[in-house]
Protein backbone atom coordinates (compact mmCIF):
# COMPACT_ATOMS: atom_id res chain seq x y z
CA UNK A 1 0.00 0.00 0.00
CA UNK A 2 1.59 3.54 -0.77
CA UNK A 3 1.46 6.17 1.88
CA UNK A 4 -1.97 7.43 2.11
CA UNK A 5 -3.04 10.91 3.88
CA UNK A 6 -6.84 11.81 4.80
CA UNK A 7 -8.97 14.21 3.29
CA UNK A 8 -12.55 14.79 3.61
CA UNK A 9 -14.71 13.96 0.95
CA UNK A 10 -16.78 16.82 -0.34
CA UNK A 11 -18.48 15.46 -3.84
CA UNK A 12 -17.96 13.81 -7.09
CA UNK A 13 -17.25 15.93 -10.01
CA UNK A 14 -18.07 12.99 -12.40
CA UNK A 15 -17.69 9.29 -12.60
CA UNK A 16 -14.10 9.17 -12.32
CA UNK A 17 -12.86 12.64 -10.16
CA UNK A 18 -13.87 13.26 -6.72
CA UNK A 19 -13.33 16.42 -4.95
CA UNK A 20 -11.73 16.82 -1.32
CA UNK A 21 -9.82 18.52 1.30
CA UNK A 22 -6.38 17.75 3.01
CA UNK A 23 -7.11 17.23 6.73
CA UNK A 24 -3.67 18.88 7.22
CA UNK A 25 -3.43 21.78 5.20
CA UNK A 26 -6.97 22.66 3.98
CA UNK A 27 -6.02 22.31 0.12
CA UNK A 28 -9.10 21.41 -1.71
CA UNK A 29 -7.78 19.10 -4.68
CA UNK A 30 -9.05 17.06 -7.03
CA UNK A 31 -8.54 12.87 -6.98
CA UNK A 32 -9.02 10.89 -9.55
CA UNK A 33 -11.41 7.88 -8.62
CA UNK A 34 -10.78 4.32 -10.22
CA UNK A 35 -14.42 3.07 -9.22
CA UNK A 36 -17.28 4.18 -11.71
CA UNK A 37 -20.06 2.33 -9.26
CA UNK A 38 -22.11 5.04 -7.32
CA UNK A 39 -20.94 4.24 -4.31
CA UNK A 40 -23.69 6.39 -2.66
CA UNK A 41 -23.07 4.54 1.00
CA UNK A 42 -19.08 4.49 0.38
CA UNK A 43 -18.25 7.96 -0.51
CA UNK A 44 -20.10 9.74 1.99
CA UNK A 45 -20.40 13.94 2.17
CA UNK A 46 -18.31 14.94 5.03
CA UNK A 47 -16.58 11.37 5.78
CA UNK A 48 -13.36 10.44 5.21
CA UNK A 49 -11.29 9.64 1.79
CA UNK A 50 -7.52 8.17 2.47
CA UNK A 51 -5.26 9.59 -0.59
CA UNK A 52 -2.68 8.63 -2.59
CA UNK A 53 -0.42 11.78 -3.59
CA UNK A 54 0.53 11.60 -7.66
CA UNK A 55 1.75 15.44 -8.05
CA UNK A 56 2.79 16.61 -4.29
CA UNK A 57 3.87 19.98 -5.77
CA UNK A 58 0.69 21.07 -6.78
CA UNK A 59 -0.47 19.39 -3.81
CA UNK A 60 0.73 21.32 -1.42
CA UNK A 61 -0.55 24.40 -2.85
CA UNK A 62 -2.34 27.20 -0.51
CA UNK A 63 -5.77 26.78 -0.53
CA UNK A 64 -7.91 29.30 -2.58
CA UNK A 65 -11.37 30.52 -1.71
CA UNK A 66 -14.58 30.43 -3.95
CA UNK A 67 -17.22 31.58 -4.27
CA UNK A 68 -19.99 28.69 -4.84
CA UNK A 69 -20.00 25.41 -5.74
CA UNK A 70 -19.88 23.44 -8.98
CA UNK A 71 -22.19 25.58 -11.40
CA UNK A 72 -20.92 29.30 -10.36
CA UNK A 73 -17.38 28.11 -11.24
CA UNK A 74 -19.01 27.21 -14.81
CA UNK A 75 -18.62 23.48 -14.06
CA UNK A 76 -20.83 20.97 -15.78
CA UNK A 77 -23.28 19.66 -12.67
CA UNK A 78 -21.19 16.59 -11.73
CA UNK A 79 -22.59 13.07 -13.40
CA UNK A 80 -24.66 13.57 -16.13
CA UNK A 81 -22.66 11.64 -18.59
CA UNK A 82 -24.01 8.15 -18.69
CA UNK A 83 -27.03 8.92 -16.22
CA UNK A 84 -24.34 9.29 -12.85
CA UNK A 85 -26.70 10.65 -10.56
CA UNK A 86 -25.31 13.98 -8.95
CA UNK A 87 -24.57 13.26 -5.53
CA UNK A 88 -25.67 15.32 -2.61
CA UNK A 89 -23.38 16.84 0.18
CA UNK A 90 -22.18 19.46 1.47
CA UNK A 91 -20.76 22.69 -0.29
CA UNK A 92 -16.93 22.93 -0.82
CA UNK A 93 -15.91 26.90 0.73
CA UNK A 94 -12.21 26.03 -1.03
CA UNK A 95 -11.46 25.84 -4.63
CA UNK A 96 -10.12 22.69 -6.02
CA UNK A 97 -6.44 23.04 -8.18
CA UNK A 98 -6.96 23.36 -12.28
CA UNK A 99 -8.33 20.83 -14.10
CA UNK A 100 -6.16 17.74 -13.52
CA UNK A 101 -6.15 15.15 -10.44
CA UNK A 102 -3.16 15.55 -7.99
CA UNK A 103 -4.01 12.61 -6.10
CA UNK A 104 -5.47 9.08 -6.20
CA UNK A 105 -8.82 7.97 -3.92
CA UNK A 106 -7.87 4.90 -2.32
CA UNK A 107 -10.05 4.17 0.84
CA UNK A 108 -12.81 5.48 1.51
CA UNK A 109 -13.94 6.00 5.34
CA UNK A 110 -18.35 6.18 5.61
CA UNK A 111 -18.11 5.68 9.26
CA UNK A 112 -15.11 5.93 11.73
CA UNK A 113 -13.10 3.33 11.63
CA UNK A 114 -15.17 1.37 8.81
CA UNK A 115 -12.31 0.89 5.62
CA UNK A 116 -13.98 0.57 1.93
CA UNK A 117 -11.25 0.13 -0.43
CA UNK A 118 -12.55 2.14 -3.79
CA UNK A 119 -9.69 0.95 -6.37
CA UNK A 120 -11.02 -2.15 -8.02
CA UNK A 121 -8.34 -3.44 -9.72
CA UNK A 122 -7.00 -4.15 -5.85
CA UNK A 123 -9.45 -7.12 -6.29
CA UNK A 124 -7.70 -8.13 -9.47
CA UNK A 125 -4.63 -8.11 -7.08
CA UNK A 126 -6.26 -10.33 -3.83
CA UNK A 127 -7.38 -13.21 -6.54
CA UNK A 128 -3.83 -12.98 -8.49
CA UNK A 129 -1.95 -13.69 -5.41
CA UNK A 130 -4.01 -16.59 -3.91
CA UNK A 131 -3.71 -18.03 -7.61
CA UNK A 132 -0.01 -18.07 -7.57
CA UNK A 133 0.30 -19.24 -4.43
CA UNK A 134 -1.92 -22.23 -5.53
CA UNK A 135 -0.45 -23.06 -8.78
CA UNK A 136 3.39 -22.35 -7.15
CA UNK A 137 3.82 -26.13 -7.25
CA UNK A 138 1.97 -27.19 -9.81
CA UNK A 139 4.18 -28.15 -12.53
CA UNK A 140 3.88 -26.39 -16.10
CA UNK A 141 0.56 -24.21 -14.48
CA UNK A 142 0.53 -20.68 -16.38
CA UNK A 143 -1.23 -17.85 -15.38
CA UNK A 144 -2.24 -15.34 -17.88
CA UNK A 145 -3.56 -12.13 -17.02
CA UNK A 146 -6.37 -10.15 -19.91
CA UNK A 147 -6.65 -13.24 -21.15
CA UNK A 148 -9.24 -13.10 -24.87
CA UNK A 149 -11.78 -15.24 -26.00
CA UNK A 150 -14.10 -14.36 -28.82
CA UNK A 151 -15.26 -10.42 -27.42
CA UNK A 152 -14.75 -11.10 -24.25
CA UNK A 153 -11.67 -10.39 -21.96
CA UNK A 154 -11.37 -12.25 -18.47
CA UNK A 155 -9.18 -11.01 -15.70
CA UNK A 156 -6.89 -14.47 -15.68
CA UNK A 157 -6.96 -17.62 -17.55
CA UNK A 158 -5.66 -20.64 -16.10
CA UNK A 159 -4.08 -23.13 -17.82
CA UNK A 160 -2.58 -26.33 -16.23
CA UNK A 161 -1.17 -30.04 -17.60
CA UNK A 162 -3.94 -32.74 -18.24
CA UNK A 163 -6.92 -30.00 -16.82
CA UNK A 164 -9.38 -27.76 -18.84
CA UNK A 165 -8.48 -24.36 -19.04
CA UNK A 166 -9.62 -22.09 -15.89
CA UNK A 167 -11.08 -19.13 -17.27
CA UNK A 168 -11.59 -16.26 -14.18
CA UNK A 169 -13.66 -12.84 -13.76
CA UNK A 170 -13.20 -11.07 -10.71
CA UNK A 171 -15.69 -8.22 -9.33
CA UNK A 172 -14.73 -5.78 -6.56
CA UNK A 173 -17.87 -5.45 -4.07
CA UNK A 174 -18.39 -2.47 -2.43
CA UNK A 175 -21.94 -2.16 -1.41
CA UNK A 176 -23.13 -3.35 2.00
CA UNK A 177 -26.46 -4.58 2.52
CA UNK A 178 -26.80 -5.32 6.47
CA UNK A 179 -24.42 -8.57 7.02
CA UNK A 180 -24.13 -8.72 3.56
CA UNK A 181 -21.87 -7.73 0.86
CA UNK A 182 -24.10 -7.16 -2.55
CA UNK A 183 -22.67 -6.58 -6.21
CA UNK A 184 -23.74 -4.93 -8.34
CA UNK A 185 -24.05 -1.15 -6.76
CA UNK A 186 -25.30 -0.03 -10.24
CA UNK A 187 -26.53 -1.50 -13.93
CA UNK A 188 -24.03 -3.97 -15.21
CA UNK A 189 -24.26 -4.88 -18.74
CA UNK A 190 -20.95 -5.98 -18.90
CA UNK A 191 -21.30 -7.88 -15.76
CA UNK A 192 -23.91 -10.11 -17.20
CA UNK A 193 -22.05 -10.60 -20.69
CA UNK A 194 -19.40 -12.02 -18.36
CA UNK A 195 -21.51 -14.47 -17.27
CA UNK A 196 -22.87 -15.75 -20.14
CA UNK A 197 -19.67 -16.05 -21.68
CA UNK A 198 -18.58 -18.29 -18.82
CA UNK A 199 -21.24 -20.22 -18.86
CA UNK A 200 -20.80 -20.42 -22.44
CA UNK A 201 -16.90 -21.86 -21.33
CA UNK A 202 -18.10 -24.27 -18.77
CA UNK A 203 -20.60 -25.87 -21.54
CA UNK A 204 -17.64 -26.45 -24.02
CA UNK A 205 -16.17 -28.80 -21.21
CA UNK A 206 -13.59 -26.12 -20.04
CA UNK A 207 -14.73 -23.84 -16.50
CA UNK A 208 -15.23 -20.65 -15.49
CA UNK A 209 -15.27 -18.62 -12.20
CA UNK A 210 -16.87 -15.96 -11.09
CA UNK A 211 -15.12 -14.43 -8.06
CA UNK A 212 -16.21 -11.57 -5.70
CA UNK A 213 -13.85 -9.69 -3.74
CA UNK A 214 -15.50 -8.16 -0.81
CA UNK A 215 -13.60 -4.81 -0.59
CA UNK A 216 -14.47 -4.15 2.88
CA UNK A 217 -13.79 -5.97 6.29
CA UNK A 218 -17.81 -5.71 7.59
CA UNK A 219 -19.52 -8.25 5.57
CA UNK A 220 -20.02 -11.89 6.44
CA UNK A 221 -21.10 -13.29 2.76
CA UNK A 222 -21.72 -12.10 -0.87
CA UNK A 223 -24.72 -11.89 -2.65
CA UNK A 224 -26.39 -10.45 -5.46
CA UNK A 225 -27.94 -7.43 -5.54
CA UNK A 226 -31.22 -8.11 -6.90
CA UNK A 227 -33.11 -4.86 -6.13
CA UNK A 228 -30.43 -3.11 -8.50
CA UNK A 229 -29.91 -5.30 -11.13
CA UNK A 230 -32.00 -8.35 -10.85
CA UNK A 231 -31.04 -9.11 -14.42
CA UNK A 232 -27.52 -9.91 -13.42
CA UNK A 233 -29.15 -12.01 -10.17
CA UNK A 234 -31.10 -13.85 -12.50
CA UNK A 235 -28.07 -14.30 -14.91
CA UNK A 236 -26.06 -15.17 -12.19
CA UNK A 237 -28.41 -18.02 -10.92
CA UNK A 238 -28.24 -19.51 -14.20
CA UNK A 239 -24.79 -19.40 -14.63
CA UNK A 240 -24.25 -21.19 -11.35
CA UNK A 241 -27.11 -23.90 -12.88
CA UNK A 242 -24.93 -24.48 -16.20
CA UNK A 243 -21.53 -25.22 -13.52
CA UNK A 244 -20.05 -21.55 -13.78
CA UNK A 245 -18.16 -21.58 -10.25
CA UNK A 246 -18.89 -18.70 -7.68
CA UNK A 247 -16.34 -18.36 -5.50
CA UNK A 248 -15.90 -14.86 -2.89
CA UNK A 249 -13.45 -13.81 -0.50
CA UNK A 250 -12.84 -10.88 2.29
CA UNK A 251 -10.52 -8.46 2.80
CA UNK A 252 -9.91 -6.07 5.34
CA UNK A 253 -8.74 -3.32 4.15
CA UNK A 254 -7.05 -0.69 6.10
CA UNK A 255 -4.72 2.89 5.65
CA UNK A 256 -1.78 0.43 5.83
CA UNK A 257 -3.09 -2.36 3.96
CA UNK A 258 -5.10 -5.15 2.64
CA UNK A 259 -5.51 -8.04 4.49
CA UNK A 260 -6.43 -11.28 3.43
CA UNK A 261 -9.78 -12.32 5.64
CA UNK A 262 -10.13 -15.93 3.94
CA UNK A 263 -13.44 -17.63 2.10
CA UNK A 264 -17.13 -15.76 2.13
CA UNK A 265 -20.12 -17.82 1.39
CA UNK A 266 -22.44 -16.88 -1.56
CA UNK A 267 -25.92 -16.47 -0.75
CA UNK A 268 -27.99 -16.70 -4.21
CA UNK A 269 -30.82 -16.78 -2.78
CA UNK A 270 -32.25 -13.90 -0.28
Amino acid sequence: MPPLRPARFLRRENRFVVIAEDEASGVFFRAHLGDPGRLETVLVPGGRVWVEVRQPSVASQTPAREEGRGGSSGEEAPGKEAGFPAPSGASASGRSEGPRTTHRAVLAEPEPGRFVAVVPTLAERVVEAVLRSAILPVPGAVLRRQARWKRHRFDFRLDAPAAPSLWIEVKAVTLRDGALGRFPDAVTERGRRHLAALAERAASGEAGVLWFVALRGDVAGVAPAEAVDPAFAAELKAAARSGVFIRAIGTRPSPEEVALAGTLPVLLEG
